[in-house]
């Protein structure tokens, strides 16, 4: 009896390492974990043979993407620029050799003043059609770009800000809840289609380090 105890406790406690978040990652490693859906931070919905990807980016990653391209000397400075907003990338794409979606940016348009339109719409009024929700209030970008179609991947990316007091910058989130990003789709005949990031993908983040 107390062998199998022994053997539940030891399991339990390995499952709890197994579980916790590292405190800092190399580089490459720290964008491999970022990236893996399994850390909560990545949340993929499959709708008509539509692909929609909602990202979480947190403040160390933004730093580092612009950090290995600048000549900033401080890395820590860059964070701290970040870490009050909450940044998100989403994504739509898909296969290309699908009939009906073979070409995102043209789907369900007849000529090139509606592409126009089109794409004014996807630059300028990105709050129309993405959204965050927090504690019941929806919030709308603070800064929003859209990236661009992407035509060798069939890919449409926005990237948006959103301000939340509950946030905190990152220093106290006794406030915070869940979030849930929200996109209501303008073009592509997939609905409205929600993301839910649980607050613990929020907490405890590891860090880089180099």
């Amino acid at each position: 009896m107390v062998y199998r105890l022994t053997q539940v406790m030891l399991c339990l406690m390995l499952m709890s390492s197994c579980s916790q978040k590292p405190k800092a990652l190399r580089p490459n490693e720290y964008l491999k974990w970022v990236a893996a859906e399994e850390n909560g931070l990545v949340i993929t919905k499959v709708i008509n043979a539509v692909t929609l990807n909602a990202r979480y980016l947190p403040a160390d990653y933004l730093a580092y993407h612009e950090f290995k391209n600048s000549t900033a000397d401080s890395f820590d400075s860059l964070v701290a620029s970040y870490n009050c907003g909450l940044t998100f990338q989403f994504n739509i794409y898909a296969d290309k050799t699908n009939k009906n979606y073979s070409n995102l940016m043209y789907y369900g348009l007849r000529n090139e003043q509606e592409l126009s339109a089109r794409t004014r719409i996807l630059s300028f009024n990105i709050s129309d059609f993405i959204m965050l929700e927090h504690d019941d209030k929806i919030y709308y970008p603070e800064l929003s770009q859209f990236e661009g179609y992407d035509a060798i991947r069939n890919r449409l990316s926005f990237q948006m800000v959103f301000s939340v007091d509950e946030f905190d910058c990152g220093l106290d989130l006794s406030s915070f809840q869940d979030v849930t990003l929200i996109f209501e789709d303008p073009y592509w005949d997939v609905g409205v289609n929600y993301f839910e990031f649980e607050k613990n993908s929020f907490t405890g983040l590891p860090k880089i380090k180099f």
